[in-house]
């Protein structure tokens, strides 16, 4: 991993998009002061997540922010991008890139995103946490971070430590357990808490059971006797129905008496009325055509939409299927590039095999040559023997046989310690594999247990997605019906406005008067329906009160009105009636109209019913004074005969009964064309226009959330089938690892075993030849002086050439082993590769499916409002047909008006004869209604109590109704002895002991988890203390090593303040410079300091290496001699680290790889020159040439 590039945009100085790129080795920045050289090293630490705005050299947050300079506005955010080298994979990413975004605005909202989609800090530091990048970490050394490093406390700078130790993610891991753990705590006492609670409630509540039980036994036998009251009740009420049933009969018959006189008037009505009534059924018949024919284009305009809005989403599912495809299609290349490599490693490794086993046979051809020869030599040597004296051979066989026992002796013994560090080697060995086969074992279950997870997940996140996808698809046809309905009624709501406007009720000469009002100044006062406000109930009432007076003018003085009238008498436009303010007065009344207020049905006065300014206060009841408002048509009439038809009566409904008893009435006017209709409507229509926009807002709201949901969701179930697929692919090569390894621990023992075999051989065959050896100088004690012969120094050069090719032998046959083993792991891959390939192939079958779905899809949701289209032209031109046969035939409907008029006169007349009879009937009725409606209440009642009559007479009690009384107050005095009762008491008792020990069982699991919890911390600390302890004993040696060649000698180490707990103590430096006394840190100078620090600095590096190192003029107060030192020191490490330095020192910059230099050309703005030294020279040396 390594830093490719910086994007700065508005940070600081950088006030344009600056893009710095930085190379391999040593880069070094260089500009004059103040050009922003320092800002660069602010924004990597800053996008690094650092949250003190001093540690950037600035008071607030604004002021990273590019704050304007001359000519140039200030920025409204600042931007930087780090892009880091992911090619070896060191992230969890598959990109090759990693990218990390800090952006901040002036009003102080900060996002963080990685690879451009947006994340928390907390992502960036886990992400970072293990490369040496952290928070704490001296990767990025500012120009105050000397100090800051040399007078921190012990504590502070153990933090550096643990950041370069590689700890600070278990850090993490062990604060997040402690949160667990405190809040588990938090919860077992909470459990505790409410079980301590449920058990101080248990005693009570086991008495409340019990009352319960005794007051549900009473609450029976009380619900027997009110049944029986019931039914004697109900006997009563059915005996008083039967009497007055049989008085209506009689009268009854009386009326049909009458009935037969009204059927020869009522004849010729008849007729009349059917032709009437069959005029009307076809006009509704052909009313309802005309209205189904509205709603069918009203369905078809919804259908449209609704189509239509399937479509574009079918537009878009094409285009994520497309995306699906070019991702399919990657995929698939990179198998193939991944099966490409395994195949060239397979064939690598079985030509190796092969190798190996071609090597095997030669050596082992080699080994039988070698022994045929040892024999030939040692048969020929023999036979030469053969040829001297008896005793001489004697001798010399002893001698031989002496010597070749001390050789046999010589080698067994070599064999026999050979033997023995063969097999602790081979013992050594065996133990490393079995335990890389555990750690494997341990990794392979993990990674398992990992799979496991990510596939119940993924599957419940997948259900989750096409949930949430078909609710996404349902909130947009809600919409979508919501919005068409607005539409609607803003589209009635403007024509209505419209229509008020253009003064649609008034006749023409009142619109000419009010159009052209301003000719006539303030004069004109408006219509008088313009001047009253009605409340919506009376709409009608005030419609037909007023009348023709709604469109009459209001002037404010008479002289006024007479202007007017000239001015139509002039212009030819029309008559119309005037309202002088100054000369109306109120009509006043006789008492009579304040008297009927008081009757039942009369809502009241109709100029005090409706609402107007004060000033028109005379004028609305010099017209409405006398007018009084009634419920409905039978209260008006009855109200106006007590008064002798003096009264003007207007009903709810707009029917009118007028002084002298004369009635006016029938069907209204459509609302939309009455002048107050049309007001009330407006004001409707506005309110349901409110309401709907709400309710639209609340749903686009609902499905701006939901659609994040899905992203969100989307996007995780995404992650989820990468992280599982490079689960399966790390699972293989565990599998892979873990057989061949298991294979080679075999092979070990097995030869483990055969070593402990020939060692136990050497070992015998060693005291055998001992004691042989023994008896064979004996028998040699007894020879004189005779000459031998040499000694057959060829075969025992034959003998060590043999023993040689053994040896090399098993060498060769464990390469051969290990070879076979990589063989088999290639052949495992690429069959778990073939294995991908046909998922694969599974997967494109799928995706192309879907996209020849969605292609017909398309298709047939298009033909389909095609169909839609055709459809509504033709209701249209069908809906226009029958508007033309509706308008005739309510022009012949309106003859039959005055024909059955006549009519109804005659039928009239023979009506009121038969009034008295029926008067006698309705009352009969209306005492049978009375029985009947006790007895229905009483039937009511007993449903109330879930009875049906036979139910009540199943429980019936015998007595008379004084007994079942003297029965119902007896249990209610015993019921009310019981008090308070609870009537789910036995139910709550039995809930309350299943909750108390639901929350037992809650508190075992969590004394699990807190165990669990304390042994992962444990497990933890232990980790996080063995790496921090072998990572300081390294420093350690390393910073002494470095201080000395820094400083051409003198002692420094490093110390732990509490070395019993590394990791809660701090770290003191300890320093002796050649010459001097130790002194505080504090006392040294500028360059001892610095020095100090870099020398700390490549402790850490030479430790654990970081990705990129930035230090900003640590150089500044060192001489010429200790930079070159300095700059040296660095470029022996910069092949692991990349170096960016900030610096004046030409020592420094000789050193460089690349220099950036930044300058301000404009002013209070940097900007960058990029230079790559190598380059420069090969330039150099060719112009030289």
């Amino acid at each position: 991993m390594k830093l490719l590039r910086l994007i700065l945009q508005g940070f600081k100085s950088f006030a344009d998009k600056t893009t710095i790129e930085f190379a391999d080795g040593m880069t070094v920045i260089v500009g004059p002061n103040g050009c922003g050289k320092s800002n660069i090293s602010d924004a990597v630490r800053w996008v690094l997540g650092e949250q003190n705005v001093h540690n950037l050299r600035g008071q607030k947050t604004e002021d990273i922010i590019f704050s304007g300079a001359e000519g140039r506005n200030p920025k409204n955010a600042a931007e930087v991008t780090m892009v880091l080298d992911n090619s070896a994979h060191e992230f969890s990413f598959d990109t090759a890139e990693v990218s990390i975004t800090r952006r901040v605005l002036r009003n102080g909202e900060s996002d963080f995103y990685i690879n451009k989609r947006s994340c928390r800090l907390k992502d960036i530091q886990e992400l970072l946490a293990d490369t040496g990048l952290g928070k704490g970490s001296m990767a990025i050394i500012g120009q105050n971070r000397v100090d800051q490093v040399l007078t921190s406390r012990p504590e502070d700078r153990r933090l550096i430590f643990e950041e370069v130790a590689g700890i600070s993610l278990f850090r993490m891991r062990k604060n997040e357990g402690l949160r667990k753990l405190e809040k588990t705590a938090e919860n077992m006492e909470r459990v505790r808490d409410l079980v301590a609670l449920l058990d101080e409630q248990l005693g009570p509540m086991k008495e409340a059971a019990e009352k319960s039980k005794i007051y549900k036994a009473l609450s029976k036998d009380r619900r027997a006797v009110e049944a029986t009251m019931s039914l004697l009740r109900l006997t009563s009420v059915g005996r008083m129905i039967a009497r007055y049933e049989n008085e209506y009969n009689s009268l009854a018959d009386q009326d049909v008496k009458w009935q037969t006189e009204l059927a020869r008037y009522a004849e010729a009505k008849a007729k009349i009325e059917k032709e009437e009534l069959e005029q009307q059924e076809n006009l509704r018949k052909a009313g309802a055509d005309s209205a189904e024919k509205q709603r069918l284009m009203e369905t078809l305009r919804g259908d449209y939409r609704v189509k239509e809005e399937a479509l574009r989403h079918a537009e878009e599912e094409s285009v994520r299927l497309k995306e699906d495809e070019e991702d399919q299609t990657e995929a698939e290349n990179e198998l193939k590039e991944e099966m490409r490599e395994m195949l060239a490693e397979l064939a690598e490794a079985e030509s190796l095999l092969l190798e190996k086993q071609t090597l095997l046979k030669a050596e082992e051809e080699k080994r039988r040559i070698a022994e045929s020869a040892l024999l030939a030599a040692e048969t020929a040597y023999q036979d030469a023997l053969a040829v001297n004296r008896r005793r001489l051979a004697e001798k010399e066989s002893l001698e031989r046989e002496i010597e070749q026992g001390n050789r046999e002796k010589v080698r067994l013994t070599e064999e026999k310690e050979k033997f023995k560090a063969a097999g602790l080697e081979l013992s050594e060995k065996r133990k490393m594999t079995e335990i890389q086969i555990e750690n494997l074992t341990a990794e392979e279950a993990s990674v398992r247990e990992k799979m496991t997870v990510l596939e119940e997940n993924g599957k419940n996140d997948g259900i989750r997605l096409k949930e949430a996808q078909d609710k996404q698809f349902q909130q947009m046809n809600r919409i979508n019906d919501f919005h068409a309905r607005l539409m609607k009624i803003i589209s009635r709501r403007e024509y209505l406005e419209r229509a008020d406007r253009e003064y649609a009720s008034f006749s023409h000469t009142t619109k000419t008067i009010l159009e052209s009002r301003s000719l006539f100044g303030q004069h004109i006062l408006g219509a008088v329906g313009e001047l009253i406000r009605v409340p919506p109930k009376y709409t009608a009432a005030a419609e037909v009160a007023l009348g023709s007076s709604v469109s009459y003018i209001v002037t404010d003085t008479s002289r006024s009105a007479g202007d007017v009238i000239t001015w139509l008498k002039k212009n030819n436009l029309g008559r119309t009636t005037f309202y002088p303010l100054e000369s109306m007065r109120p009509r006043g009344n006789d008492g009579n109209e304040r008297k009927a207020c008081s009757e039942k049905g009369i809502h009241g006065i109709a100029s005090e019913l409706f609402f107007c300014d004060e000033e028109y206060g005379s004028l609305i009841d010099s017209i409405l004074g006398k007018t009084l408002i009634a419920e409905n048509l039978d209260v008006a009439r009855t109200v106006s005969a007590k008064y002798n038809y003096r009264l003007r009566l207007v009903t709810l409904d707009g029917q009118l009964v007028n002084p002298g008893g004369s009635l006016t009435g029938g069907s209204m006017r459509k609302q939309e064309n009455t002048f107050f209709g049309r007001k009330k409507e407006i004001n409707d229509l506005l309110k349901e226009e409110k309401e709907t926009e709400k309710l639209l807002a609340d749903l686009k709201k609902e499905k701006s959330i939901h659609d994040d949901f899905c992203a969100e969701l989307s996007e995780k179930v995404t992650k989820e089938r990468e992280d599982y697929q490079s689960l399966k692919i790390g699972l293989a090569e565990i599998s892979g690892k873990k057989d061949g390894l298991s294979r080679i621990l075999s092979t070990e023992k097995n030869a483990e075993e055969k070593n402990q075999a020939d060692l136990r051989t050497a070992e015998e065959g060693l005291a055998a030849i001992t004691e042989n050896l023994a008896l064979l100088e004996e028998r040699l004690a007894g020879f004189g002086d005779i000459p031998v012969m040499e000694a057959d120094e060829k075969s025992a050069s034959l003998k060590k050439a043999v023993a040689d090719l053994d040896a090399r032998l098993m060498e060769i046959r464990i390469d051969v082993t290990k070879a076979e083993e990589a063989v088999n792991f290639g052949k495992r891959g690429k069959q778990e590769r073939e294995n991908a390939a046909l998922e694969q192939r599974k997967d494109r079958e799928k995706l192309s499916c879907d996209i020849l779905e969605n292609r017909e899809q398309k298709e047939r949701l298009a033909s389909e409002l095609r169909d839609i289209e055709e459809k509504f032209n033709l209701a249209e031109k069908e809906w226009n047909e029958v508007k033309g046969r509706l308008e005739n035939m309510q022009n012949i409907s309106d003859t039959f008006s005055a024909e059955r008029k006549q009519q109804d006169d005659a039928w009239r007349n023979a009506q009121e004869k038969s009034s008295a009879v029926r008067k006698d009937m309705a009352d009969r009725q209306a005492r049978i209604d009375s029985f009947k409606a006790q007895e229905a209440e009483e039937k009511e009642r007993l449903r109330e109590q879930e009875l049906t009559v036979e139910m009540a007479e199943s429980m019936r009690i015998q007595g008379s109704m004084a007994e079942m009384k003297e029965k119902q107050a007896d249990l209610e005095e015993r019921i009310s002895k019981l008090g308070a009762v609870n009537p789910n008491g036995e139910e709550e008792y039995e809930l309350h002991l299943r909750r108390r020990a639901f929350y037992e069982t809650q508190i075992e699991d969590l004394k699990k988890a807190k165990s669990g919890l304390e042994t992962v911390i444990h497990d933890i600390d232990k980790t996080m203390s063995e790496r921090f302890a072998d990572a300081f004993k390294m420093i350690n040696v390393e910073f002494a090593r470095i201080m000395q060649i820094m400083f051409s000698g003198g002692k420094a180490r490093l110390e732990l303040t509490d070395e019993a707990h590394p990791l809660e103590g701090g770290v003191e430096m300890y320093l002796q410079l050649p010459g001097k006394k130790r002194q505080p840190l504090t006392l040294m100078s500028g360059g001892e300091r610095a020095l100090t620090v870099i020398a700390l600095l490549i402790s850490f590096m030479a430790y654990r290496p970081a990705p990129f190192c930035f230090v900003d003029e640590i150089d500044a107060a060192l001489d010429d001699a200790n930079v070159e030192r300095y700059s040296r020191m660095i470029a022996d490490y910069k092949r692991k680290t990349q170096f960016v330095i900030i610096s004046h020192r030409k020592k420094t910059m000789e050193f460089a790889d690349t220099l950036q230099g930044v300058t301000m050309a404009e002013k209070g703005v940097s900007s960058l020159v990029t230079v790559r030294v190598g380059d420069y020279i090969k330039e150099e040396q060719d112009g030289v040439s």
